[in-house]
């Protein structure tokens, strides 16, 4: 299947995180500007909004040059069926207005596993109640990837232990960092003896089998934790 040119963008700042203190991430910065909100000069204010514009217009697509994670509710195409790259739209908590948004990656019976800014502070892959979902988006006039609509995925994630190597290894890394792993792990999309060491203390955390192997049951628990973080 080919990947949609815009998510393919967003995996390249996987692990970006806003600088904490009085000084900012300039790329976090950037993207403001690049998705059509220069005024905007921190990395504090909310920004999944502006990491979505500024991917689609790396590669050309006007986003909705809006901040509020719903403005994309009434931007492209709706998608009764979602596609690796889809915009995905969430709500959070009971509030009319505040909502998230992010590139569908994949799901499970409960959950959509997404591909966003601002999670945790950070670029990272992370897990949301499917009973936030809003809506599904598509940029208008371009083709869904070859394959069509995607199907659930049996697993949140693919089984990792030492010596695997890949983007889902970054973004379980990134994923450790935000969850406050010590010592901070280098986001290198190598699962080496530190990796190893932070999963069994995340396991052992979440009363799991500290087996450093992440496999559906670590995956899932690692999902939950995250979408904690807000």
């Amino acid at each position: 299947m080919t990947e949609a040119p815009w998510l393919a963008a967003a995996r390249k700042d996987l692990g970006l995180k806003e600088i904490v203190g009085s000084r900012h991430e300039p790329r976090v910065v950037a993207f403001f500007a690049e998705s059509g909100a220069a005024w905007v000069k921190d990395d504090e204010t909310a920004w999944c909004a502006a990491f979505v514009g500024a991917k689609l217009a790396e590669i050309g697509i006007s986003g909705t040059g809006k901040l509020n994670a719903r403005s994309y509710l009434d931007w492209g195409a709706a998608l009764t069926k979602p596609a690796p790259g889809a915009i995905v739209v969430f709500k959070r908590g009971s509030s009319s207005w505040e909502g998230h948004v992010a590139f569908y990656l994949g799901e499970t019976a409960t959950t959509i596993r997404v591909l966003g800014g601002n999670q945790a502070n950070a670029v990272t892959e992370a897990a949301y109640a499917k009973s936030s979902l809003l809506g599904y988006r598509w940029p208008a006039g371009f083709a869904l990837p070859i394959g069509g609509p995607a199907k659930p995925a049996a697993a949140p994630g693919p089984t990792l232990q030492l010596g695997s190597k890949g983007e889902a290894v970054k973004s379980l890394q990134s994923g450790l960092n935000a969850l406050g792993a010590k010592p901070a792990l280098v986001v290198d999309g190598d699962f080496g003896p530190m990796t190893r060491s932070a999963v069994i203390a995340f396991q052992k955390g979440r009363q799991l089998a500290p087996d450093a192997i992440v496999g559906p049951k670590t995956w899932t628990a690692f999902d939950t934790a995250i979408a904690q973080l807000g």
